[in-house]
C-alpha cells in the first residue's frame, strides 16, 4: 500500500514538473500587431511541440477582413525554430487552403518588437511587429512603422 500511494505521489510531481516546462525562446510567445503595405495583422504566438506557430486573429486589407481565432483553420505561421537567438525556418501561409507559402525568419529585437524577415519565391521583405498596435505614417513617399508606447 505504502508503494503504491509513493508511486501516485511521484507520479503527480513528474507530471506536474513535465507540464511546467517551458520550451527555449518562448519570450516571443503573446499577441503581436503589424501594420505595413501588406495590411493590418494581429496574431498570437504559441508553442507547438518544440517549434512555434502563430493564429490569425484578425486582418484587414482594405475592404478584406478576416476574424481569426485560435483553431487549425486559422494557423497563419508554423515551425518556427528557435536557434542562436533568431526563429528561424517558419512558413506562413498567404492563401486560406495553405496551398502557397513563403519563408519567414524573426528576431526579437526586444521584449516588445519583433523584426520579421519574409522571402516569397525570392522577393525579400521586413517589417516590425509590436506587442502593442501600430501606425503607419508616410515619409519621403515611404511607409514606416512607428510604434505606440
Amino acid at each position: 500500500m505504502k508503494n503504491k500511494i509513493m508511486l501516485v505521489i511521484i507520479s503527480i510531481i513528474l507530471t506536474s514538473f513535465f507540464s511546467s516546462c517551458t520550451i527555449e525562446g518562448e519570450e516571443i510567445c503573446g499577441t503581436w500587431y503589424s501594420n505595413s503595405s501588406n495590411g493590418e495583422m494581429k496574431l498570437e504566438i504559441v508553442p507547438w511541440e518544440g517549434k512555434f506557430h502563430a493564429y490569425l486573429l484578425e486582418y484587414k486589407n482594405g475592404n478584406e477582413i478576416i476574424k481569426g481565432e485560435k483553431t487549425e483553420e486559422h494557423i497563419f505561421l508554423s515551425n518556427l525554430v528557435f536557434e542562436n537567438n533568431q526563429y528561424n525556418n517558419g512558413e506562413i501561409y498567404i492563401d486560406k487552403e495553405g496551398n502557397q507559402k513563403c519563408g519567414i525568419n524573426l528576431v526579437l529585437v526586444n521584449e516588445n518588437q519583433i523584426k520579421a524577415k519574409y522571402n516569397c519565391d525570392g522577393h525579400e521583405e521586413e517589417e516590425f511587429w509590436s506587442r502593442k498596435p501600430v501606425h503607419i505614417s508616410k515619409s519621403n513617399g515611404k511607409e514606416k512603422n512607428i510604434l505606440k508606447n
